[in-house]
C-alpha cells in the first residue's frame, strides 16, 4: 500500500518550509484552502506528499490526528471498506476527520497511540 502523505506539525514553520524547499528541493503543491493554520504541501513523488502545519508554541499534541503527526495510507476502495468493517467488528474506535474532503477517510490510533489516516482511492 502506498503512503498518501505524512503530516509534520511544526512550531518552526518558516525554518521547516525553508529546509524542505531549499535544502531538499521539494516542490510546493496546492493544498486545500480550509486549513485553520499556516500550511504548505510538498510533492515527494509518486503521488505522495508531506504536509507541514504550523502549531502554536506550547500546544498540546496529545490529541494528534488530522492536524497533528500522522501517516496516511492510500487504499483502493474495496480494501479500504474491508479494513473499516474489520475495525468496526473489533470495536476499534474510528475517528472522523475534522473537515470534509473529496476523498473518504478516517483516523485510527494503534495500541501505542500512533495516529494513522486511511484514505480511499
Amino acid at each position: 500500500m502506498p503512503i498518501d502523505h505524512v503530516t509534520v506539525p511544526t512550531r518552526s514553520f518558516d525554518a521547516t518550509i525553508d529546509f524542505l524547499s531549499r535544502v531538499l528541493e521539494l516542490p510546493e503543491i496546492e493544498h486545500p484552502g480550509d486549513i485553520p493554520m499556516r500550511a504548505v504541501w510538498f510533492d515527494v513523488g509518486s503521488g505522495q506528499s508531506v504536509h507541514v502545519l504550523e502549531v502554536a508554541e506550547g500546544s498540546d499534541r496529545s490529541g494528534d490526528r488530522e492536524f497533528g503527526k500522522h501517516i496516511a495510507f492510500l487504499f483502493p476502495l474495496p480494501r479500504w471498506l474491508r479494513i473499516k468493517n474489520q475495525l468496526e467488528r473489533e470495536k476499534i474506535e474510528i475517528v472522523k476527520p475534522v473537515r470534509e474532503t473529496k476523498t473518504s477517510r478516517f483516523f485510527v490510533y494503534d495500541p501505542n497511540g500512533y495516529c494513522f489516516e486511511f484514505v480511499a482511492r
